[in-house]
């Protein structure tokens, strides 16, 4: 039999859930920060203007990430929950 309380045998196990929770959330924040400010601009002066068929295809996959976005905050929600439970 183990000398430690049940308690305290699992804290470390849920800090480390707590910071992996935690770092996978600010890595989906930095991703969308950073995909929206991006713009290049060519060197010769006009741009070429996308098709849009490029453009629904951006629009789409914009949705598609926000929409996992979403999914992966409510999961950390969840498990983050679930732990303090």
């Amino acid at each position: 039999m183990s000398a430690r309380s049940p308690s305290t045998a699992n804290g470390p196990m849920r800090r480390h859930a707590r910071h992996a929770a935690l770092r996978t959330g600010v890595s989906v924040v930095a991703l969308f920060l950073a995909n929206t400010a991006v713009e290049a601009r060519p060197l010769g002066g006009q741009a070429p203007t996308p098709s849009a068929a490029a453009m629904a295809a951006s629009q789409s996959a914009a949705q598609d990430a926000a929409t996992v976005a979403k999914q992966s905050q409510d999961a950390m929600a969840r498990a983050t929950r679930a732990i303090q439970a």
